[in-house]
């Protein structure tokens, strides 16, 4: 025991400077919010000076049956001192329960449950006129033998719940305004009439609960920008070309609702340009980016806040990089993407903000620079499930800022080999009590260039190495490169990539190899989950 080797008065200093460093942990302010598929909440605390304060969640439907979801993560960063999470994959409208168990072994905690409400999906509102609008400068009332002329006449009239319908032409050589706000559920809508092709230059939008949909939208700049508070807008299902920054929001822009859109830049992939946005967030919340393709911009979505739901995106050519989710606060999240051919990164934490944030189920090929550009100020994050190729070398720099993650069930394959991971301990971040890496699939051609890891500047060889001289990816598995069924790479950056889906073939040793994790892989099939971004026969 310790008392017989060291005596009892070493045992009593110990325990003296042990009672001196750990303190229980205080809750404090709750905080809470949605969107229509997640909910995330920031709970404030004191005290847990050896930050070992744990949080275990359960949500439901409002009494319905409880489900595990993931447990908060512990924040102490860039002015943060909580633990916080999300919940993901829920249902619009609806009201749900958490239970949040703070625990602390020194001590303190509380259980907490709160009910959260997520906003509706957006839905056409019914009950309300449907209008219909032609190209001109004034006049009409709207109906289909006289319809409006123009849309500032059609918006003089507008109400919430309204519905117009836009004939084919040109709308206006300068820039156009919708001023006239809707209310929640009751969007004033502006919709290509069945068929039409309605062309706009320069949209502002410039109240709340606005909607625009099946437009063609061109311009040299900014193609659709808010002016002022501009909540709840919806911009679905249009085609944005030739613009320099897509959709480019202002501050007042909180909770759009952006999905189905292709947008297309004005970039050269290959310029190296960073200016231009497909998507710019600017810093702004509550958004949901679902569904759309994007492409020549510099970055395809850049600079969320906080609370905003990027998912589902097919990004490709792009001058800089695919998520350019610098200076986001805590909840940011990033699943479910499509990254071809970015012009440097795929997804950028440089720097975080606030955490935490998720990057899950993303694939992500042909980067230029890294998979992910993690150089500056990285917290927080699960980074999961994501499937990550590399011609030569997958995630370059000073990789150790992942020592901040929790990184599970990804896929990292090099093409040519070099390093999978290569961190030159710059800026060097210390193993904490954030760190935790394991259960990751690593697939390389045989014969091909070692060393495949760099990590606090000692080079490893093979995965084996690695897991006998770290602490780090004991769980972990090489993946033959015959694990999976497309994986056409024809070239280094910037060969042109096709579009695929890097899915595990039968008999892979990827599949069932991933450590489960509450309400994110709950998909799974067979004993468990799949390692990557695609679950084998899944959708």
């Amino acid at each position: 025991s310790m008392r017989a080797v060291f005596g009892p008065v070493v045992l009593l200093t110990c325990t003296v400077a042990l009672a001196a460093r750990a303190t229980p942990v205080t809750p404090g302010a709750l905080r809470s919010y949605a969107t229509p598929q997640s909910i995330g909440v920031e709970w404030d605390v004191t005290g847990d000076t050896d930050h070992d304060a744990t949080t275990t969640v359960r949500y439901r439907a409002a009494g319905g049956t409880w489900r595990d979801g993931l447990p908060l993560f512990r924040i102490d960063f860039s002015g943060s001192n909580m633990v916080a999470g999300s919940v993901f994959f829920l249902t619009g409208a609806t009201e749900y329960e958490l239970e949040l168990v703070l625990t602390d072994p020194d001590g303190g905690g509380e259980t907490r449950t709160i009910k959260v409400k997520t906003p509706a999906v957006p839905e056409l509102p019914t009950g309300g006129r449907t209008l219909h609008v032609i190209p001109g400068a004034g006049g009409g009332d709207g109906s289909l033998g006289a319809p409006f002329q123009g849309i500032a006449a059609a918006d003089a009239a507008a109400q919430p719940g309204d519905i117009f319908l836009l004939a084919s032409g040109h709308y206006g050589g300068a820039q156009v305004h919708f001023d006239t706000a809707g209310a929640p559920g009751q969007h004033v809508v502006w919709k290509a009439a069945d068929g039409a092709t309605a062309t706009i230059n320069d949209l502002r939008i410039r109240g709340d609960y606005i909607w625009i949909e099946g437009l063609s939208i061109t311009a040299p700049d900014n193609a659709v920008r808010n002016e002022g508070n501009a909540v709840g807008a919806v911009v679905k299902g249009n085609h944005i070309s030739g613009c320099h920054y897509c959709i480019h929001l202002n501050k007042g822009a909180e909770s759009w609702w952006i999905s189905d859109n292709v947008i297309v830049g004005d970039q050269d992939p290959k310029s190296g340009s960073f200016s231009g946005e497909g998507i710019e967030l600017s810093n702004t919340p509550g958004h949901t980016i679902a569904y759309n393709s994007i492409s020549r911009a510099a970055d395809a979505v850049s600079y969320p806040h906080h609370n905003v739901d990027i998912f589902g995106n097919d990004i490709f050519d792009t001058s800089d990089d695919g998520v350019e989710a610098d200076n986001g606060f805590a909840n940011v999240r990033i699943w479910g993407n499509r990254i071809h051919a970015a012009g440097n990164n795929g997804i950028t934490f440089q720097p975080m903000n606030g955490a935490p944030w998720y990057v899950m189920f993303n694939q992500i090929i042909g980067s230029s620079g890294s998979v992910l550009k993690v150089r500056d100020a990285v917290d927080r994050v699960l980074l999961a499930h994501n499937t990550f190729v590399g011609w030569t070398r997958v995630y370059q720099h000073a990789a150790g800022w992942i020592r901040n993650m929790h990184v599970r069930n990804n896929i990292w394959i090099t093409l040519q080999g070099d390093y999978l991971w290569e961190d030159t301990n710059n800026p060097a971040i210390p193993d904490s009590y954030r760190t935790s890496l394991d259960y990751d699939g690593f697939a390389w051609p045989e014969g091909t260039t070692k060393p495949l890891f760099k990590w606090k500047d000692v080079r490893y060889d093979t995965l084996a190495d690695l897991q006998a001289k770290t602490t780090i990816e004991q769980h972990a598995i090489r993946t033959p490169m015959s694990c999976f069924d497309t994986l056409d790479v024809a070239g280094p950056p910037p060969v042109t990539i096709k579009p695929q889906r890097v899915t595990l073939a039968a008999g892979c040793n990827a599949i069932d190899a991933g450590e489960r994790l509450p309400n994110i892989n709950d998909h799974f099939a067979g004993k468990g989950p799949d390692l990557g971004a695609h679950e084998a026969g899944g959708p």
